[in-house]
């Protein structure tokens, strides 16, 4: 069938194909494929190698870290740690009469205070929470490295008390001290970093209720 003054055959709209976005007009330099009467009948050719996806549809989906919400956890985990410090102290000292021992730089037992003792273990956690964040940045698989770091750290926490030439009363009391807080600031620092990850394209779902 032709129309009337026409020497071509026009091909029917179909109702599944896509119209054109913007009113183009045939060969024109969309790269879509037009009839006679400057509607597609087919997906727009590429325009350059890989080029078949809009640009909303390319995005990267490679996981980011929020970094603010990874360091808010850090000072929470670190404010926790000083809390479980301060409470072993009060457990050893106060209740057993055991001193809680440190070390001093030239490798010498000293008695700890609790304020000293609450601080390490603040500032332990917020050590963490930066290898943690250095990890995420720069590593294929950040939360098993991170577990051998802390691992490592815990039982060195753990071998300082003991290799001391104090009571073993004296030394077991600070090195089970040292093992729960090297294990509660690991996984504390852990969980705050899984929920510190976004990623870009997953689906939003609203909330139920």
């Amino acid at each position: 069938m032709t129309w009337y003054g026409s020497a071509k055959p026009h091909r029917p709209e179909d109702p599944t194909t896509p119209m054109p976005a913007s009113g183009g007009t045939p060969g024109s330099a969309s790269g879509g494929r037009a009839g006679s009467s400057g509607h597609d009948f087919g997906p727009p050719m590429p325009q350059a190698p890989g080029d078949y996806a809009p640009a909303s549809s390319r995005r990267s989906t490679k996981p980011r870290v929020n970094a603010a919400r990874l360091w808010t956890g850090g000072l929470v985990s670190a404010l926790i740690a000083a809390g479980l410090a301060i409470v072993a102290y009060l457990v050893i000292h106060g209740i057993f009469n055991l001193p809680m021992l440190g070390v001093r730089p030239d490798g010498g037992a000293v008695s700890a205070t609790m304020a000293g003792y609450a601080v390490g273990a603040g500032v332990a956690a917020l050590l963490a929470t930066a290898v943690m964040h250095l990890l995420m940045l720069g590593t294929p698989r950040p939360f098993f490295y991170f577990g051998w770091i802390g691992g490592l750290c815990t039982v060195i926490a753990v071998l300082i008390p003991l290799i001391t030439t104090q009571h073993w009363d004296v030394k077991g009391a600070t090195a089970a001290a040292n093992l729960v807080l090297g294990i509660a600031i690991t996984v504390l620092v852990q969980g705050t970093a899984h929920t510190a990850i976004q990623y870009p394209n997953r689906q939003q779902y609203p909330p139920v209720g």
